[in-house]
């Protein structure tokens, strides 16, 4: 099940921006959401997912896949977890190379009393560059099989008996 709030980047879940301007452009009948740089300093585009508006996944191991693409400079897709107290860890990253299209395939956990998943694009510090992003997958690894080969619900050793 993806809990990403808005995987077809629809427009119903906005992110929060720094510095830079957002367009929904559509390439190849897929929506992509793209941060363009307007001014130089800390530049990002973040998707929050806060525990007090019910979008915060429960604590437990992740997978975070999306498809990314850089323009005319790398970029980065980084995943923060921030506790009550609000202190934030960067996890995990994905580098995104200029002009480069990608899968971005991130592993992570959210630890027991975290309150918010910061999904963030993050174009490098440069005015009119642009990262983009869109098919967005968040999914609990407990989907997964230890294997990595699929859901688990009829994996070959638990299969009804056909016989």
């Amino acid at each position: 099940m993806n809990e990403f709030p808005d995987p077809l980047i629809s427009g119903g879940f906005a992110p929060v921006v720094s510095l830079c301007k957002l367009d929904y452009p559509t390439v190849d009948g897929m929506r992509w959401v793209r941060a363009t740089v307007e001014e130089t300093g800390d530049v990002y585009a973040q998707y929050i997912l806060e525990e007090s508006e019910g979008r915060l996944p429960a604590a437990g191991a992740y997978h975070l896949q999306a498809l990314c693409h850089a323009e005319q400079a790398s970029g980065r897709l980084s995943i923060y977890v921030r506790d009550s107290d609000g202190n934030s860890s960067n996890v995990t990253y994905g580098e995104i190379s200029a002009g480069e299209t990608k899968t971005c395939d991130l592993e992570f956990a959210i630890p027991p009393g975290s309150t918010e998943l910061v999904i963030s694009l993050r174009p490098s510090n440069t005015v009119g560059v642009s990262i983009m992003m869109s098919q967005i997958q968040l999914e609990s690894k407990a989907t997964y099989d230890a294997r990595g080969t699929g859901p688990t619900v009829f994996a070959g050793d638990t299969m009804p008996f056909a016989g």
